[in-house]
C-alpha cells in the first residue's frame, strides 16, 4: 500500500510584556548582533528586512511576493519593501544555505540563516504556497472563502525564537474544478493561491505539467469525428488544436463504437479493439508530446467519454466482445488499449505518467486482468453511483469501498481521487439541505489511509452554488489537503467566529443538529436526488425551528453587514427546503412563501454582487450576477408555483375525493420551465411532439440499483394531434405503483420529467395509480406543452413493461453480498 507522510513542525511563538523588556527587544532587533538567538522581523513599526522574490517569477510567485509584502506591512505596521535596501532579506524560492536535504515532492520549508529568512518549496507553485504556510503558521493568517473573506491579525512585535517550518502535504496536490466566475475574479484567484489549491482549468495552476487536455471525458478531442450533434454549432469538447482539420468519422467510421443495432456511434466511444484506431490515437498522443513536452515529470490524460454506465459495453463489435471476455469485464477492450499505450510511453517517455478515470464504465476491476497495471498509469477514482451522499464511504458505501480496495490490489502507481463535496441539485436544481461536514472529513481520512496521493474536488464555488455550509466544506478541504489529521472542531470554530460573527454560536447549533439528522437518516441519498423523497428529517417541526434560529441570527448580525450576508446566504437552501415541503405543513403553518422567495432572491443578489465585485472584464459584472440569480431562481420558482393555488381539474376528475388524487408539476433538468397562464401552476415544460411517445418510469430500489421500465405504448401521437390548438387535454398514459425514489421521464421535452417519490405512501406502499398527463399542442402542430401529471388511485393491472432498459450492472459489492440489502451483509 502507498504511504503518504504528513508533517508540519514549527517553533512556538513566545511573548513578553513590560515596557523595559519591549525597549530591550527593539534594541536587540534593530541594532545588536549579539542577541542572535531570536529573530525579529519587525518591532515598533520598523523592520530591517526586505523581500527578494524569484528572478523570473511565475504568476503565483509574483502574487505571493506581493502578498507577503502587503500582509507583513499590515500585520506589523512596519513598511516592508521588495528588493529594497535593508540589513536582512526574506528570500522566496531560494534554498537556505547548508540545507542539503532534498525536498520531497510538494514539500515546503522555512529556514533562518544568519538573520536571513528563506521560504521555498518543491513542485508547481511550491515557492508561492510556502509563503502562505509561513504567514499561516507564524502570524495566524487565515483565508476562508472565494469571496475574499480572511483574518489577518495584528502582530506589532514580530519576534520569534527561530523560524523553522517543514510542510509535507497529506495530498500532493489539491485541485478544484469549479466555475469560471472564480477564475476571473481577484477574490477567487487570490483564495485559490492562498489556500494552496490548484486549478485544473488554468494551465499554470496545475500541480504537474499537463500535456494535451487536463479535463476528463475527452478522447474525441484526439480523434475528432468532424461531426456535431443536430441543433449544436460545435462539439461539446472540440478537436484538440493540432487536429482541427481531422474528420475521422468520414475517413474511418470503423474507429468508433458499434451500438446494439450494429450502427457506428461517433458520439459515444471508440472501438478499442481496432488496431488501426489504436495506432492513430497513439500517434496523435505522441504528436502532442513532441510539440508540448519540455522534459521532466508530466502527465497525460487517456480517458473515456462519460456517456454510459458501469456494465455497459463500450463497443458491441465481436472483436471488442472477445477482449471483454478475455479480461472478464465489459471495458476489457479499453484496458487492453491502456496497457499498450502505457508500454509505448514507458519506452519513449519514462517521465510522463498517463492517467485515467475509474468511473462509471470502468468502475469494476477486470476479473481476469493479467498481473498489475502499468506503473506509469495513474488511476483517478470518482465514486458516484456507488456512493451515499449523506454518509462516509466506510461502513455506509460498501460499493465505493469495494471499488477502491479492489483496484488497490492491482494498482502499481500513484492514486488520485475526484470527489463531489457538493451534492448535485438535479433534477429540481434544489441543493439538498445537508451539511456533509463529517462525511467529507471521514472520506478524506479513509482515502489518505489507503494511499491516495492526489485530490481533486468538484464543488459549487461559483456564486449560484454558495449556500448552506458549502463555504465551510471548501475551507476544510483546503486545510485537510495540507494536514488530513488537523483539528477539525477547532477549524470549524475559527471559521464560524470569523465568518458569522455574533451569530456563530447559533450557527454552530444549527450545524450540529443538521449533522446529527444526517447520521440518523436511514435512506440512501444518490448523487442527483429529489431531497423530498430522501431526507426524512425535513419535517415541519425541524424546518420551523431552524427558521427561528435564522430569524435570531439575522437580528444578531444586523449591524455587521458582511456577517449578516453570510447568514442570509446560509439560509437560502433552508428556504428552498421549506418551500418545497409545502404539502407537509398544516394550513397557516408554513412561513409566507412570498417572503421566502423575496428573501432568497435578495440573498443571491447580494452574494453574486459580493463575489463578482472583482470580476474581469468589469463591464460584465452586472450581467454575470443577474444571469446567475435568474438561473437559480428557477428552483425557487418551481416550488413557489407548486405551493401556490392550482387550477381546478377538468370535470371528469371533480367527483373524485381529494384522497384519491395526487398532482405534480414537471421539471426540466438542464433548462427553464416557461410561464404559461393556462398551466395548472402557471409554469409548464415546453417540448416538441415526438414521432412516438416513449414514457419511462425510473426507480432506484436497493441502492444503487437503477431500473428503467417503459410504459406499454398507450398514448399515440395521432391522439394528441386531434386536439391541436384546443388547449390542455388530459391523456391516460398507463397504470403503475410508485416507489420511494422514482420519476417519470418525458421523451418529448429534453431533460424533462416528473418526480414521483415524494408522493409515495409508506402506509400503502404498493398502491397503484392511473397516470394522466396534461398536454397542449400548439397550432403549429409541433410545439408541445406539459402542465402536470395527475395520479388517480386505481386497482387496474400495471401497464409497465417487465423489462429493464438500463444497461448498467449492479456494483460488485452488492452482487456478491446480497442484492436488495442495505447495507449489504459484510
Amino acid at each position: 500500500m502507498h504511504q503518504v507522510v504528513n508533517r508540519i513542525t514549527e517553533t512556538s511563538i513566545k511573548g513578553e510584556t513590560g515596557t523595559h523588556k519591549l525597549t530591550c527587544r527593539i534594541t536587540s532587533c534593530l541594532s545588536s548582533s549579539t542577541m542572535a538567538t531570536e529573530v525579529c522581523l519587525a518591532s515598533g513599526g520598523v523592520t530591517n528586512y526586505t523581500i527578494v522574490g524569484p528572478a523570473e517569477p511565475s504568476r503565483d510567485e509574483a502574487a505571493a511576493t506581493s502578498d507577503l509584502q502587503q500582509f507583513l506591512t499590515r500585520i506589523t505596521g512596519a513598511q516592508f519593501t521588495i528588493d529594497g535596501e535593508a540589513r536582512h532579506r526574506i528570500y522566496i524560492g531560494r534554498k537556505a544555505p547548508g540545507d542539503r536535504v532534498p525536498l520531497k515532492a510538494f514539500e515546503r520549508r522555512v529556514r533562518e540563516k544568519d538573520g536571513d529568512v528563506y521560504i521555498y518549496g518543491n513542485g508547481c507553485s511550491g515557492n508561492a504556497f510556502a509563503v502562505y504556510d509561513f504567514l499561516e503558521k507564524f502570524f495566524n493568517c487565515r483565508w476562508y472563502t472565494f469571496f475574499g473573506d480572511m483574518s489577518i491579525p495584528e502582530k506589532r512585535e514580530a519576534l520569534f525564537p527561530s523560524l523553522t517550518l517543514d510542510v509535507i502535504p497529506s495530498f500532493d496536490g489539491f485541485c478544484y474544478f469549479g466555475n469560471i466566475n472564480t477564475q476571473r475574479t481577484m477574490h477567487g484567484e487570490d483564495f485559490r493561491r492562498r489556500a494552496r489549491i490548484y486549478d485544473l482549468r488554468l494551465p499554470e495552476g496545475t500541480p504537474v505539467t499537463w500535456l494535451g487536455s487536463s479535463y476528463p471525458h475527452v478522447p474525441s478531442r484526439y480523434l475528432p469525428s468532424g461531426l456535431v450533434k443536430p441543433g449544436t454549432d460545435s462539439p461539446v469538447y472540440g478537436p484538440y488544436k493540432y487536429f482541427e482539420d481531422k474528420a475521422y468519422y468520414k475517413t474511418n467510421p470503423e474507429f468508433y463504437s458499434l451500438d446494439q443495432d450494429g450502427n457506428r456511434d461517433w458520439t459515444y466511444q471508440l472501438c478499442y479493439s481496432n488496431k488501426e484506431m489504436r495506432r492513430e490515437l497513439i500517434r496523435n498522443y505522441l504528436e502532442i508530446v513532441e510539440k508540448e513536452y519540455k522534459g521532466g515529470p508530466a502527465r497525460m490524460l487517456v480517458d473515456l467519454n462519460d456517456s454510459g454506465k458501469a456494465g455497459m459495453p463500450l463497443c458491441w463489435c465481436p472483436e471488442c466482445a472477445k477482449l471483454n471476455e478475455a479480461y472478464g469485464n465489459p471495458a476489457g477492450c479499453y484496458w487492453d488499449f491502456i496497457r499498450e499505450i502505457c508500454q509505448v510511453f514507458k519506452e519513449k517517455y519514462p517521465e510522463i505518467l498517463l492517467q485515467t478515470l475509474v468511473y462509471q464504465l470502468t468502475r469494476d476491476v477486470p476479473e481476469k486482468m493479467p498481473g498489475k497495471l502499468p506503473d506509469n498509469l495513474v488511476l483517478e477514482f470518482a465514486p458516484l453511483d456507488e456512493t451515499d451522499f449523506l454518509k462516509p464511504y466506510e461502513s455506509y458505501a460498501p460499493a465505493a469501498c469495494d471499488m477502491i480496495e479492489s483496484w488497490l490490489n492491482i494498482a502499481d502507481s500513484k492514486l488520485a481521487i475526484w470527489m463531489y463535496p457538493t451534492v448535485y441539485p438535479r433534477p429540481l436544481w434544489t441543493f439538498p439541505l445537508v451539511a456533509n461536514i463529517d462525511r467529507l472529513v471521514q472520506n478524506l481520512r479513509y482515502l489518505h489511509r489507503h494511499g491516495f496521493n492526489e485530490l481533486t474536488a468538484e464543488f459549487g464555488c461559483e456564486p449560484e452554488g454558495e449556500m448552506g455550509f458549502n463555504e465551510l466544506r471548501v475551507y476544510l478541504l483546503s486545510c485537510l489537503a495540507r494536514d488530513v489529521n488537523a483539528d477539525v472542531p477547532a477549524l470549524i470554530r475559527d471559521f464560524m467566529e470569523h465568518y458569522y460573527g455574533a451569530a456563530a454560536p447559533a450557527m454552530m447549533q444549527y450545524l450540529s443538529e443538521l449533522e446529527q439528522c444526517e447520521k440518523n437518516e436511514t435512506n440512501f441519498m444518490r448523487w442527483w436526488p429529489d431531497h423530498r423523497s430522501v431526507l426524512q428529517y425535513l419535517t415541519p417541526e425541524n424546518l420551523l425551528r431552524w427558521q427561528g434560529y435564522f430569524d435570531r441570527m439575522e437580528q444578531l448580525t444586523v449591524d455587521d453587514k458582511k456577517a449578516n450576508m453570510h447568514v442570509r446566504r446560509a439560509r437560502t437552501n433552508l428556504d428552498e427546503a421549506t418551500m418545497s415541503l409545502w404539502y407537509k405543513f398544516q394550513d397557516g403553518q408554513m412561513p409566507n412563501r412570498d417572503l421566502m422567495r423575496t428573501r432568497r432572491r435578495k440573498a443571491k443578489q447580494d452574494s453574486c454582487s459580493d463575489m463578482l465585485a472583482t470580476y474581469e472584464p468589469a463591464e460584465e459584472r452586472t450581467i454575470r450576477a443577474d444571469k446567475a440569480v435568474s438561473w437559480y431562481d428557477r428552483s425557487m420558482d418551481y416550488h413557489y408555483a407548486m405551493a401556490g393555488k392550482w387550477k381546478q381539474l377538468p370535470a371528469e376528475f371533480a367527483q373524485l375525493s381529494a384522497g384519491h388524487v395526487k398532482r405534480s408539476a414537471p421539471y426540466v433538468n438542464t433548462g427553464l420551465l416557461t410561464e404559461d397562464a393556462e398551466a395548472a401552476t402557471g409554469l409548464a415544460a415546453k417540448g416538441e411532439l415526438p414521432e412516438k411517445f416513449s414514457l419511462r418510469l425510473y426507480r432506484w430500489e436497493a441502492p444503487p440499483v437503477e431500473i428503467r421500465n417503459p410504459f406499454t405504448e398507450l398514448l399515440s401521437v395521432s391522439e394528441v394531434q386531434k386536439a391541436v390548438g384546443k388547449g390542455y387535454q388530459m391523456y391516460y398514459i398507463g397504470t403503475s405503483r410508485l416507489w420511494p425514489d422514482s420519476l417519470l421521464l418525458l421523451n418529448f421535452c429534453y431533460a424533462g420529467g416528473v418526480t414521483l417519490g415524494y408522493l409515495w405512501e409508506a402506509r400503502n406502499p404498493e398502491q397503484k395509480y392511473d397516470f394522466y398527463l396534461s398536454l397542449k399542442l400548439e397550432g403549429d402542430g409541433k410545439t408541445l406543452w406539459c402542465s402536470e401529471l395527475v395520479l388517480v388511485k386505481s386497482d387496474k393491472p400495471s401497464t409497465l413493461e417487465d423489462k429493464n432498459l438500463y444497461l448498467g450492472t449492479l456494483p460488485q459489492a452488492y452482487a456478491k453480498r446480497g442484492k436488495g440489502k442495505f447495507p449489504p451483509e459484510m
